[in-house]
């Protein structure tokens, strides 16, 4: 019979032996995940999950293919404005159930569909979720995909490659496919651009979301076609918040809209300090805006802290802080009442042109010059890093001198934009 203390030390070489096979395994996948998202071995799962695929015709949904949303106002707002112009029933495909939120008012044509490892998954989990996507194309009529800048081939060429691959599926599978309004950058990971390039030689259709990125897809050997950002199609606007917001601040002599984005590495606080400071030294009441609130490139930690300094160097009087995740419609509901943006989020910038707001936008991933060159406003696009406060200040200086010009130049500009973006949907049933 073994002794006690044998029992210990059998018990205590049993554990480490536990303790090593779980840093094994943990080794393994650590070392095979990356292998089993290769785009390539993705690329020929699919092709097994679609074949001798008989051509589907005949449904009524639409599917929509959704960006990460969860906490980000401008996905919510891309899936906004697709459910406000898009009519008859709907499907909208996202990575976690609680990523968007359906208005009520749509949810007796809206359905939404967790398809968690569709975009992000490794193979096993992947083909998984491909074939539940499958399943779907039986009663579809069309496949959209919001492309923006997850989709521009750089920023993440995983998810670029994983939405290319599944757009190329539903293609092969006789379904009307595109990818809707997105940037394409000039240094587009090679993979990304054949897996595009497959999906294009399949018939999706490719719709870039200005001429700059049109011009690098075509470059690329892509079909390129320009549109504008489906977001400028969007009509909803609420005003109740923004009423019960700047009731605490006096914005008689105008008002900003300041957003500081999470996603650019550098801390700009004491550049947005100083731009705050010259807002209000020309008398324009301030509204810090988060625009993306969510676990990684956190927009409201970042205003929190310029807010807390602001409140160290003379206080904070004039300025409000938003501390929650508003609706897009919210967000035009302050646009609406603005003078002036300035915003590292692109889609913020979108909202405030929409209304005719001069919006000086941080320059990120190549997509905002394309902005600006569709409203021919380049000075708008801001480099991020030093000098920031200087260039922003120079810009806000050039709208205010005379801003009512500035923005009867976007107003004109604006029709031909909205047509624009109306070609994201041309060929689905309109609301």
């Amino acid at each position: 019979m073994l002794s006690a203390t044998s029992r210990v030390l059998d018990g205590g070489a049993v554990s480490q032996l536990r303790a090593r096979g779980r840093s094994l395994v943990k080794a393994v996948r650590e070392h095979t995940a990356p292998l089993l998202k290769n785009p390539r071995l993705l690329s020929v799962g699919a092709s097994a999950v679609f074949a001798r695929t008989r051509r589907m015709s005949g449904g009524t949904r639409a599917i929509l293919i959704a960006p990460p949303g969860a906490g980000n106002i401008g996905d919510a707002a891309l899936v906004g404005a697709f459910l406000e112009n898009v009519a008859g029933p709907i499907t909208v495909v996202s990575r976690y159930p609680s990523d968007f939120r359906i208005p009520v008012e749509l949810a007796h044509r809206v359905q939404l569909i967790s398809l968690g490892t569709l975009l992000y998954g490794g193979l096993p989990s992947f083909v998984r979720d491909l074939r539940r996507f499958k399943a779907l194309l039986g009663d579809a009529a069309s496949v959209s995909i919001v492309g923006a800048d997850i989709m521009d081939g750089a920023y993440n060429f995983r998810a670029s490659t994983s939405r290319a691959i599944v757009a190329r599926s539903a293609a092969s599978a006789g379904i009307d496919t595109r990818v809707l309004g997105f940037s394409w950058n000039d240094k587009a990971h090679d993979q990304a651009r054949a897996m595009l390039r497959s999906a294009d030689h399949a018939g999706v259709r490719l719709l870039l979301r200005d001429p700059l990125s049109a011009e690098r897809a075509e470059r690329d050997g892509l079909n390129a076609v320009t549109c504008a950002d489906i977001v400028f199609a969007a009509k909803s606007a609420d005003p109740a918040r923004a009423d019960r917001t700047l009731a605490e601040i006096d914005t008689t002599g105008g008002l900003a809209l300041v957003n500081v984005s999470g996603l650019i590495a550098s801390d700009q606080t004491g550049a947005y300090v100083s731009i705050i400071r010259a807002l209000q030294a020309r008398g324009l009441g301030v509204v810090l805006l988060p625009h993306v609130i969510k676990h990684g490139p956190d927009d409201l930690a970042a205003c929190r802290r310029v807010f807390a300094a602001l409140d160290a160097e003379g206080g904070t009087e004039g300025i409000a802080l938003v501390e929650d995740v508003l609706l897009p419609a919210e967000v035009r509901g302050f646009a609406e009442r603005a003078t002036i943006t300035v915003t590292g989020r692109m889609h913020l910038a979108i909202m405030s042109l929409m209304k005719g707001v001069p919006a000086v936008t941080l320059a990120t991933q190549g997509k905002v010059e394309g902005l600006m060159a569709i409203f021919e406003l380049p000075y708008l696009c801001v480099e991020p890093g030093d000098g920031l406060a200087d260039r922003v200040e120079l810009a806000v200086e050039r709208i205010l001198a005379d801003r009512s010009a500035v923005s009867r130049h976007i107003l004109a500009k604006l029709p031909e934009v909205t047509a624009l973006a109306q070609k994201n949907f041309e060929g689905l049933p309109r609301v």
